[in-house]
């Protein structure tokens, strides 16, 4: 650049830095950010993929069983007892309801045949009634545990608080106890025999009805341990509009294609409107209305012109 260019001779000593010390702080703040959001989700993709593994179930209900334990911790925490408590008596509950859910509503549907798309809708039938169950009872207003975030660990520019680091330990040791369960144990080893192949599991043996069960039983309680933790990482969640956004399609349960209109605020629930279910349909009724005469014009000039 040439002297008394405004990009130089304006410019006062130090802005450089000044920018470049900028940048790394809001580096580390976005690499701490993905830190601890990396954590909750890797709790929640665990549960997630092992339930679809060993069960063969598209489980689009995981997200609203979510959202029920993050629910039920907040209501235990807003009668004065420790969130923490209240994050035990999630992951409990939301065990307990993943074996009912697939007792009484999966297996006899596995048991008539249903193919698996009927199993997806009979989930998002599942998810709608979790949801407005939940909202039904907690009200139409956005909530948050009332506890502190204990003292900050800061590192140069990476500062993550107590609470955070707790739930990056917590999401860790999941992960390492899945592992364990299902490469040292004899529950993990019946667990990756159901997944492989469920008929020859049970003619070697394996109880595969008391081995699925202990997977939703499993799998529930790290659903609710992921709700739970979210919300505590993530204040404001609401009743009628699930977990706040930064969950991310994947939990927050939006099935669309890309390019498909999330609802507001993390909303769950499949909306026709923004799916535009409607004009896709449409447009592929018009499609295979109008491709059959095609062909019969033509074969029908051909035929004019040969007799011609």
């Amino acid at each position: 650049m040439r002297a008394g260019h405004p990009g130089v001779a304006g410019a006062h000593p130090g802005t450089t830095p000044a920018r470049g010390g900028l940048t790394v702080t809001l580096f580390l703040a976005s690499v701490g950010f993905g830190l601890v959001t990396a954590s909750v989700l890797a709790i929640a993709a665990v549960g997630f993929t092992l339930q679809f593994g060993v069960t063969n179930v598209l489980n689009l209900a995981y997200g609203a069983i979510m959202i029920f334990g993050a629910f039920l911790a907040y209501l235990v925490n807003s009668h004065g007892v420790s969130v923490w408590l209240g994050l035990l008596l999630s992951v409990a509950a939301c065990s307990v309801l993943s074996v009912l859910i697939n007792a009484g509503i999966y297996t006899p549907f596995q048991r008539r045949g249903a193919s698996p798309i009927t199993l997806v809708i009979v989930s998002l039938g599942m998810t709608l009634i979790i949801e407005f169950g939940v909202a039904a009872v907690a009200g139409g207003v956005p909530v948050s545990y009332t506890m502190g975030n204990g003292p900050t660990v800061g590192a140069g520019g990476l500062s993550l608080t107590a609470v955070q680091l707790v739930i990056m330990a917590m999401a860790v040791a999941a992960m390492i106890g899945v592992h364990v369960l299902l490469r040292y144990t004899k529950l993990g080893k019946a667990m990756r025999a159901t997944a492989a192949n469920r008929n020859l599991a049970r003619n070697c043996g394996i109880r595969t009805g008391r081995v699925i069960t202990a997977t939703w039983a499993l799998t529930g309680a790290l659903c609710g341990l992921a709700g739970t933790v979210f919300a505590i990482d993530v204040p404001g969640a609401h009743p009628g509009r699930g977990l706040p956004r930064r969950a991310g399609p994947a939990l927050r349960g939006d099935a669309g294609r890309r390019g498909d209109r999330p609802g507001p605020r993390g909303q769950r629930c499949l909306h026709p409107g923004r799916l535009q279910v409607r004009d896709r349909v449409r447009r592929a009724a018009d499609r295979a209305w109008r491709a059959p005469d095609r062909p019969a014009r033509r074969t029908g000039m051909t035929a004019e012109r040969g007799r011609a």
